[in-house]
């Protein structure tokens, strides 16, 4: 079992206007996208994290990760934990 916890993250994702020409004068700054990304909080140093990002990975085993997430820290707006597995209580399911 991992050490990490679990989170979600909401960030400002960089995002386009409407496509085609526009006037300048005419465009409206609709303000932040945000979005919202799951997964196993990496904290920065530990193999697989990179630094000023946070880095979430969505699946971990004892020794290998898959599909990293690196979101810029001044593009997040919010970290939720969803699991902390040093909670007395973290186990949602456990298979006997």
């Amino acid at each position: 079992m991992t050490d990490y916890k679990i989170v979600l993250v909401s960030w400002a994702d960089a995002h386009c206007s409407e496509s085609g020409w526009l006037d300048l004068d005419e465009y409206v700054d609709d303000g932040e996208q945000l979005v919202y990304t799951t997964g196993f909080l990496i904290p920065v140093g530990d193999d697989g994290s990179k630094d000023k990002h946070v880095t979430l990975w969505q699946t971990i085993s004892e020794d290998d990760a898959i599909h990293a997430m690196h979101i810029p820290v001044a593009m997040v707006r919010d970290i939720k934990i969803l699991h902390d597995p040093k909670s007395e209580n973290g186990a949602i399911f456990r298979s006997e």
